[in-house]
């Protein structure tokens, strides 16, 4: 491919380009400072004189300016160029950039998340749209930076001719997360690309994930409030038990957190998924930051999940468990049904780990007992 058509090159040349200019025009004005300075010291010329109307002075210091705008102006206007114009053959990647997290979307229906793979010596074109706030999508290796805006879709290409990982940022205050918002480029031969992108890909349980098969709730209760939305929440109460499910259209995982102190901070979070077997699996988290959760297990407490079932029919996700109101945990504060608990409620477009960086779906206040929402 030409250098000036690689976006990457492209950039490189009209940046040395402009730098190179301006290094030999700072020295060239500093010798003419130097000179002036000796030359026209007041030692040598103690009566100041002027110069006027040299018509082929003022010609020279216009032309010679103009001359190297316009050269600037063309090594930038084909760089540019160069960013545009996508070749025929380029892979083409949908990219959703979302509060914190990127997902990349390729042909077949195959889905990453924060996770860009790319096969080696090919041209790749990045469709690119947020979900949200305004986002920034930054590759510096390959000097793409393009802003992504909710409903106007834009592009970028890159040509994937250095193997190996890089680092994608987002480039654009988005809010809490903005700075944990990477993801890794991963270049690779297309071989192991095409290996890649045919693997199924399923959620690894971590020690303590609860595993469960069953599609239908193992306790009969008749009534669940409901409260709908992008992710739908259902519970009852059962003597000192809370049954739960909650649903989302998605073919990744979904989640629900209890009672944060600010943001995700102190909630008690489940997150749950099904793969391909039909397995539910759900683990209890523990928000230990404003955008972080851990495993209650990994940091002193325990999974007090029960009761687990539920089902991934036709893109809808839906997971029901039984958590305790007052388990006694020192991660997990209790609840009280008489009172107003806050509600978190979070989905992820991807099924692959529970540990990943999500969006907040919704935000409820409910009393458990009346049933009463505020959102």
């Amino acid at each position: 491919m030409d250098a000036i058509l690689n976006p990457a090159a492209g950039i490189d040349k009209a940046l040395a380009y402009i730098i190179g200019f301006s290094f030999v025009l700072w020295i060239a004005i500093t010798i003419a400072m130097v000179y002036f300075v000796w030359r026209f010291h007041e030692k040598r010329h103690p009566r100041a004189a002027g110069f006027r109307g040299d018509a082929t002075l003022e010609i020279v210091w216009m032309v010679i300016p103009l001359i190297i705008v316009l050269s600037m102006f063309y090594f930038g206007w084909a760089s540019y160029m160069g960013l545009r114009n996508v070749p025929p053959d380029a892979l083409h990647i949908d990219v959703k950039a979302r509060m914190f997290e990127w997902e990349f979307n390729y042909p077949g229906d195959k889905r990453s998340l924060n996770v860009l793979v790319v096969p080696e010596g090919k041209a790749v074109r990045l469709n690119i749209e947020s979900e949200d706030v305004i986002h920034s999508l930054s590759i510096p290796a390959f000097r793409v930076k393009v802003d992504a805006v909710g409903g106007l879709p834009t592009y970028a290409w890159f040509q994937a001719d250095k193997p190996g990982e890089y680092t994608i940022f987002c480039t654009e205050y988005c809010g809490l997360g903005h700075s944990d918002m990477t993801a890794t480029l991963k270049i690779v031969p297309y071989e192991e690309y095409k290996t890649w992108l045919a693997r199924v890909d399923e959620p690894a349980p971590a020690a303590e994930t609860v595993v469960a098969d069953s599609a239908a709730p193992p306790v009969d209760i008749n009534e669940f409030k409901t409260v709908t939305g992008p992710v739908n929440f259902a519970w009852a109460l059962d003597g000192e038990d809370l049954h739960v499910k909650i649903s989302a259209e998605t073919t990744g995982w979904v989640a629900v957190g209890f009672n944060p102190e600010a943001a995700m901070k102190g909630a008690n979070f489940i997150l749950g998924a099904v793969n391909a077997q039909g397995q539910v699996l759900i683990t209890d988290h523990f928000g230990t930051g404003y955008t972080k959760h851990e495993e209650d297990t990994a940091i002193g407490g325990t999974a007090d999940i029960s009761k687990v079932y539920g089902s991934e029919k036709e893109r809808v996700t839906e997971i029901g468990f039984t958590i305790p109101l007052d388990s006694g945990d020192m991660m997990d504060k209790p609840i009280d049904p008489e009172k107003p608990t806050t509600v978190l409620l979070a989905h992820s477009a991807a099924l692959d780990k529970f540990t990943t960086r999500h969006k907040y779906r919704g935000q409820i206040i409910v009393n458990l007992t009346t049933g009463e929402v505020r959102k």
